[in-house]
């Protein structure tokens, strides 16, 4: 008889954790932020960036924030300094730039912010003067433009 306590026992224990990791995955699902068109970007470009160089790298973001009128965030993403995060925010525009996948390489990604509109030939001005701004620095040139 006590076998089948401890069978029966099991059997319960296993249904209600089954019960309660159905329950985080649907609740995580619904938690889970729904990509709209504010949140796809509205123009990328790749820029890869030497270690050696990518403090003047950094200076040319700093410099390109202050005259667009962003405020700009650089930070390690990794404990070791080989990946950076860096964020660029105004009232009607996020700019994110990443080195997630290559610490030599980074997503350089433009979004509209909130609900304000963006026309699209403010975004190709503004990229355009981050090419120039960032290809100031020796060997850095934008690689690639979606």
């Amino acid at each position: 008889m006590a076998g089948f306590n401890t069978i029966i026992r099991r059997c319960v224990l296993t249904a209600l954790l089954g019960l309660a990791a159905a329950s985080v995955v649907v609740e995580g699902y619904a938690m889970a932020p729904r990509l709209g068109p504010a949140q796809k970007p509205i123009r990328s470009v790749v820029v890869p960036v030497r270690k050696d160089v990518r403090e003047q790298f950094f200076s040319q973001l700093r410099f390109f924030a202050d005259t667009h009128g962003f405020t700009i965030r650089i930070a390690p993403a990794t404990p070791d300094n080989e990946y950076f995060g860096v964020a660029m925010h105004r009232s009607d525009i996020l700019v994110t730039c990443d080195s997630v996948w290559n610490p030599e390489e980074f997503e350089i990604s433009f979004y509209q912010d909130g609900d304000h509109p963006v026309a699209s030939g403010s975004v190709d001005k503004l990229v355009g003067d981050l090419k120039q701004t960032v290809e100031q620095v020796p060997g850095v040139t934008v690689s690639k433009e979606d």
